[in-house]
């Protein structure tokens, strides 16, 4: 058991295939050429659903690991195609467990807490995947957790 944001997540007794099912449409990947704008309002929404109440230095330090990894959205890859982060699978988890799904809590304690656990989620997987673009997908998540555990370690 991992305690985050106060919230208890035995992610061992949950089956991530329970949320393909509700997992988001991604209208936009259909355009090829997504504009500055249009990346930030994504980025925007994702930290509204993942962080809503995460301080501002934890939304810079998200921004900033996107932009310093290259990728925009965590849920598609250059292909348009989903991915399920270990941030959906949290969500739905904490969705269950406490009706809510602020991830990232309200402090940089909380999310340091919130991405350590996704990134042990990744590393060690329910159900290992030898699909070549599922790992591709689950390599740039971690690359991106990593780089947003630098940051927010910079400014806790």
């Amino acid at each position: 058991m991992k305690i985050v944001n106060n919230n208890i997540f035995n992610y061992t007794n949950f089956n991530p295939g329970d949320i393909v099912g509700n997992k988001k449409s991604n209208d936009f990947t259909q355009n090829e050429s997504l504009n500055k704008a249009s990346y930030k309002k994504i980025q925007n929404e994702t930290l509204n659903i993942v962080g809503p109440n995460a301080p501002k230095s934890v939304k810079d330090a998200w921004i900033k690991s996107l932009e310093e990894t290259g990728i925009y959205d965590l849920d598609v890859d250059e292909n348009g195609q989903d991915h399920i982060t270990q941030m959906d699978i949290l969500r739905v988890i904490m969705e269950e467990q406490t009706g809510g799904y602020d991830i990232l809590g309200n402090s940089v304690e909380s999310a340091i807490k919130s991405i350590n656990l996704a990134l042990n989620m990744l590393k060690n997987p329910i159900t290992p995947t030898t699909d070549p673009q599922i790992i591709k997908g689950q390599e740039k998540e971690k690359e991106f957790y990593e780089r947003l555990l630098e940051n927010l370690n910079k400014i806790s």
